[in-house]
């Protein structure tokens, strides 16, 4: 069973508030250059003494090497004892020790345990974590309900992850009841706070006027901010959307047959270029659909003889 989260320790005395602002000037470089090295001992100090900030301060420190070195072990034990003084953010970050197996056996229900600590104090991401187990855990129950009451918790202080989840299920009408305008909307504010999951739905829905209306000129602009994020769907349809009708001028010998004179030669259109490097881009991640298209264009290449230069983006890769 997860540790009994008691009364909350002692005060800190004024001499760790004083260790831990002297470690924050050091990080911040207020004697100089930024001191990362006396500032961890400085936090270690004042987390020695039972302030749960530094105590916190320093699990992260420790969780991402900052200033000491990187240490599983170590990272759990300041987060532990934060999160036993009630430090939401410590409580979070521990849970997350415990959902991904973080130097411990990967174990869903201490990480809920200490999701819930977090999120009955109004943490955003405690709020959002806790859902995410309730939806997608193999060993706590799934509890769409719970998920989407947590979803929302996070949603109301526009934690941008709740906010696409949330679109998600309204618009599969799972957890919720499908509402297209409440998943559009929850997408639309997603995508506003920069989550490349609600910008490629949104784009995509503008794409398809599933949701909303469609608009190919706002498809391509949240399309192409989440393709920027790497979002490998989002690069796929923005390649799709920004590919000419027809890539590549028939042969000459196609032309003739059809009593039109050849083309003179050119070079590949820009859209030709910039569609296919979003193709290559998504292809890259492993998107099936984009290797493919890839493979057609390049068959399409060939057989139209066409003069699309040497190197010019359709050269053979490894895919």
């Amino acid at each position: 069973m997860p540790p009994h989260v008691g009364k909350p320790l002692p005060v800190p005395t004024t001499d760790a508030q004083d260790d831990y602002n002297q470690a924050m000037d050091h990080v911040e470089g207020r004697f100089g250059e930024p001191d990362l090295a006396t500032a961890a001992t400085l936090m270690a100090k004042a987390a020695a003494k039972g302030y749960a900030q530094a105590q916190y301060q320093l699990g992260v420190w420790h969780d991402h090497g900052i200033g000491v070195p990187q240490n599983d072990s170590q990272a759990r034990h300041w987060y532990e004892q934060a999160a036993l003084q009630g430090d939401a953010a410590a409580q979070c970050n521990l849970g997350v020790i415990h959902a991904l197996g973080q130097g411990v056996p990967q174990d869903d229900a201490k990480a809920a345990f200490w999701y819930e600590k977090a999120a009955l104090q109004g943490d955003p991401q405690g709020e959002y974590n806790l859902g995410y187990i309730y939806q997608y855990s193999d060993t706590v129950p799934q509890d769409l309900a719970k998920a989407h009451h947590w979803y929302s918790k996070a949603a109301a202080q526009e934690e941008p992850d709740a906010l696409w989840r949330l679109g998600e299920m309204h618009m599969q009408g799972e957890g919720a009841p499908r509402d297209p305008q409440k998943a559009a909307d929850y997408f639309r504010r997603a995508a506003a706070l920069g989550q490349r999951d609600g910008q490629f739905y949104l784009g995509h829905d503008y794409l398809t006027g599933h949701l909303v209306e469609a608009d190919k000129a706002k498809a391509r602009f949240w399309l192409e901010k989440a393709a920027q994020q790497e979002e490998g769907r989002a690069q796929y349809h923005l390649g799709l959307l920004l590919l000419p009708a027809q890539p590549f001028r028939p042969c000459a010998f196609e032309r003739t047959v059809a009593g039109v004179a050849p083309l003179p030669e050119t070079a590949p259109t820009a859209a030709l270029l910039e569609a296919i490097h979003w193709l290559k881009a998504a292809a890259a991640q492993g998107h099936v659909p984009a290797q493919n298209k890839l493979r057609q264009l390049r068959s399409m290449r060939h057989s139209a003889n066409d003069n699309y230069p040497s190197g010019k983006g359709l050269e053979r890769e490894s895919e």
